[in-house]
């Protein structure tokens, strides 16, 4: 998503590419590139096939990497959730469906391996990481950018109805 001062500004750009978004700062409005002219945006219009999270994965892409100190940080999150959030929990599963990705995890208190570097390891495999929160669904929510103009979020979650122990 761009982010331009005035409508005059985004007007005047050239050759901007079909389903482009920019957030216009004079008048807060959102517009969208569409049949070669900007027209604002209207999440209720049918015309435009963008949709929320859509543009969220526009947005969280024009967000600045995590930096290796604020990654540092954000270990603490990733840790305390596996720790409170999945007290009890044998098995979680990370999760990107767009991505086509997942890792199994399997509690091991044998392990060496601690969940907050594995993940961010796991994290940085995927892109560059943009974010590393817990949301309200009761899953730890990263966002990572394999490339400039997409994000994509990956969740940890309990996985334990998801797995079958056979004899």
């Amino acid at each position: 998503m761009l982010n331009i001062k005035t409508l005059k500004i985004l007007n005047a750009l050239q050759n901007v590419p079909d389903k482009e978004t920019a957030l216009v700062e004079e008048n807060k409005t959102i517009y969208i590139y569409t049949d070669g002219e900007w027209q604002k945006f209207n999440p209720d219009d049918n015309k435009f096939k963008i949709n929320l999270f859509e543009l969220n994965q526009i947005a969280v892409a024009q967000l600045p990497d995590l930096t290796p100190e604020e990654v540092e940080k954000k270990k603490t999150i990733i840790r305390d959730y596996y720790d409170k959030d999945c007290a009890g929990i044998k098995y979680l599963m990370f999760l990107s469906n767009e991505l086509k990705y997942y890792t199994i995890f399997i509690k091991n208190t044998d392990s060496n391996e601690k969940i907050e570097d594995v993940l961010v390891e796991c994290l940085y495999n995927l892109g560059s990481i943009k974010s590393i929160e817990k949301n309200e669904n009761g899953a730890l929510e990263c966002w990572v950018a394999p490339s400039q103009d997409k994000a994509y979020p990956v969740f940890l979650f309990d996985y334990t109805e998801g797995v079958i122990e056979c004899q």
